[in-house]
């Protein structure tokens, strides 16, 4: 293998599938989990993948840039809710990810209230100290 079949390789073949990929588990969480999480197999024993269905997305090299052209199909929805589900990120929950975390929201609220309580000591001892 050449330095040049290499390039090749990896402007055509590796580029389009990570091109592909990423922009297939970009769908799916905003999809299946509001961009809220990220699509996990329901089996994790299945061999299912996140990639892009070839009826509805094409890609399109534009000079050096390579980018995917298409719309999500109603059997790629589909597909999403049958083989996929969402692991939240941090601050939500649901099944979706739809719901916010009280938890999460109460963390953020005691820090603040933390804060709050330092500003109120800190100038108490400003006053007693002149």
């Amino acid at each position: 293998t050449t330095c040049s079949d290499l390039n090749v390789y990896l402007r055509s073949t590796l580029s389009q599938y990570l091109l592909n990929v990423s922009t297939a588990a970009e769908l799916c969480s905003q999809t299946l989990c509001g961009s809220h999480g990220r699509c996990l197999r329901r089996n994790p024993d299945s061999e299912v993948y996140l990639h892009l269905n070839s009826i509805t997305h094409d890609f399109k090299r534009q000079g050096d840039k390579l980018t995917v052209v298409g719309e999500l199909g109603e059997e790629d929805r589909v597909r999403f809710q049958t083989d996929f589900q969402c692991q939240c990120y941090s601050g939500f929950l649901g099944e979706l990810c739809d719901e916010k975390d009280p938890l999460h929201q109460r963390g953020a609220a005691a820090r603040s209230d933390a804060s709050q309580l330092w500003c109120a000591v800190l100038l108490t001892v400003f006053v007693l100290n002149y």
